[in-house]
């Protein structure tokens, strides 16, 4: 590793705190003026580096810059695959690709500040501008068939609620399948796509994506989403205190972990919004009126039809009728 990224990775993992350059010279076995030039060469990277006579130099706490440096030392299993991109049409498609090219550990993942196609469930369009998001994508290899990909979706979003609850303290809500509320403004959501066996149906591996608005995008956000959609920050009198690194290292740990937690379907219905609700129902391009009565533990969504009857939803577009 260059003398470059060994300083980075000391920064970020003392971010807030100075160092000398006597030091880090004598820790990265180089001379003080090696540290100057990578300082510099850091700075022109867009690292807000600042430096101190007497003190040495630290990288502000405030520092929000995605590297892998910055994102290792919140991962429980840093020996994963970790790509960083300062743009990507969709992290999901990067990830496959990379995936289908060379062999990944579980928890591998790619992170993008901005994706120009970034996409939701049924090819919806996900805005994803620089800087004010979250945009990750995580490799898992479960030993599962496609038929239970409704629980990858409803697993991971349980993660997302549980790495936001833990860090920033916030009840997230779910939205059936695969929405994530707060105060009752669409701020993220979540992209399973799998890769699989025809022959056996098991998966080869599943992508989750995931997304969160964390500000307010310059400008707003576009018309057609405008009404709908929102950000944390803008819900929160304070500005939010922790980086996207340690956010996205959050998540990951939260779904390895839930991976193997048998309480996460509970969790995920408890957390779901639509329960008891009079929704809307868009399934082949057919609309409907039903009544949301429970998410059953195979992530269904229990609805009462119109005529009476009862049936369990595997997909389709719901939304919440006045």
């Amino acid at each position: 590793m260059s003398i470059k990224l060994n300083l980075l990775t000391a920064l970020e993992e003392n971010k807030g705190a100075f160092l000398s350059g006597a030091a880090l010279a004598a820790s990265l076995g180089c001379t003080r003026n090696a540290i100057w030039k990578a300082i510099n060469s850091l700075r022109q990277e867009g690292y807000p580096i600042e430096a101190v006579s007497n003190r040495g130099y630290r990288l502000p706490a405030e520092s929000d810059i995605l590297s892998v440096q910055a994102l290792l030392p919140y991962l429980e299993h840093p020996e994963v695959s970790v790509t960083v991109l300062a743009e990507t049409p969709s992290t999901n498609q990067t990830l496959k690709q990379l995936a289908l090219g060379e062999p990944m550990p579980q928890g591998s993942l790619v992170i993008a500040d901005s994706q120009t196609a970034g996409r939701g469930r049924r090819d919806h369009r996900f805005y994803s501008p620089s800087k004010t998001g979250l945009y990750l994508s995580i490799l898992l290899r479960p030993e599962q068939t496609l038929e239970n990909s409704l629980t990858l979706t409803a697993t991971a979003a349980v993660a997302v609620c549980r790495a936001v609850r833990r860090l920033y303290r916030l009840e997230l809500e779910i939205k059936w399948v695969n929405d994530l509320f707060y105060h009752h403004k669409k701020i993220g959501g979540i992209l399973t796509e799998a890769v699989t066996d025809f022959e056996t149906g098991h998966m080869d591996f599943v992508v989750i994506g995931v997304g969160l608005n964390l500000f307010p995008p310059q400008g707003g956000f576009p018309d057609e989403i405008a009404s709908l959609a929102g950000s944390l920050q803008e819900q929160l009198s304070t500005p939010l205190p922790i980086s996207r690194c340690e956010l996205a290292g959050a998540i990951v740990n939260e779904l390895l972990r839930c991976l193997d937690d048998p309480s996460v379907m509970i969790e995920y219905a408890r957390l779901n919004l639509l329960p008891g609700k009079p929704i809307r129902i868009l399934q082949n391009g057919i609309a409907r009126e039903a009544t949301a009565l429970a998410i059953t533990p195979e992530g269904q969504l229990l609805v009462r039809n119109a005529d009476g009857s009862q049936e369990a939803l595997l997909y389709g577009e719901v939304s919440i009728r006045s």
